[in-house]
């Protein structure tokens, strides 16, 4: 699932940011192309999930509703721009995972548990600036390269958390844990 998600986003980002390098690369190889030595059993799961991606690509038209971060990128003529579908139950899974991870180094190794809950959100960043600033008091965490983190804490109830998490400067990754 992991796998499959970080294929489809390397190859939505823009290849020229320096905190995506070499990701595009990366991807390509997960789908062996360009892998010579990989044995005939890896060669085949590979082929499978690179028809599977691939079976989901269009070309670009303009004014197709992307993901925001993921395209289309100024500078390269649409016609060589791919659309790469991205199922949000995918998208949403991985994020919970990324967000339950983050809550266990940064909330000093707590495990979400009820009646507390994460809820993950994907939202235009313009659209919510008010809720950004609530950010302002928390400075970020790096946890990896091209991976940014703010948590900012309720008062009245410190096991009620709000994330920003940025990966790749690209995807933006909003959640909450708050009692259901």
């Amino acid at each position: 699932m992991e796998k499959e998600l970080f294929i489809r986003l390397s190859l939505c980002i823009d290849p020229r940011k320096a905190e995506a390098a070499g990701l595009s690369r990366k991807a390509v190889e997960s789908l062996g192309i360009g892998v010579p030595n990989i044995t005939a059993q890896e060669r085949q799961h590979r082929e499978a999930l690179k028809k599977k991606i691939f079976a989901g690509m269009r070309r670009y038209t303009s004014g197709t509703a992307t993901f925001p971060g993921f395209g289309p990128h100024p500078g390269f003529p649409a016609y060589v721009q791919l659309e790469i579908r991205i199922p949000e139950k995918l998208l949403k899974e991985v994020a919970n995972k990324i967000v339950r991870g983050c809550e266990y180094v940064l909330g000093e190794e707590r495990v979400v548990e009820p009646p507390y809950a994460v809820k993950v959100y994907f939202a235009d960043p313009k659209k919510v600036r008010d809720v950004l600033r609530l950010f302002d008091r928390f400075g970020p965490v790096q946890l990896g390269p091209g991976f940014q983190v703010r948590r900012a804490i309720a008062r009245e109830d410190p096991k009620s958390v709000i994330y920003k998490i940025d990966v790749w400067d690209t995807w933006t990754i909003y959640a909450s844990i708050m009692p259901k």
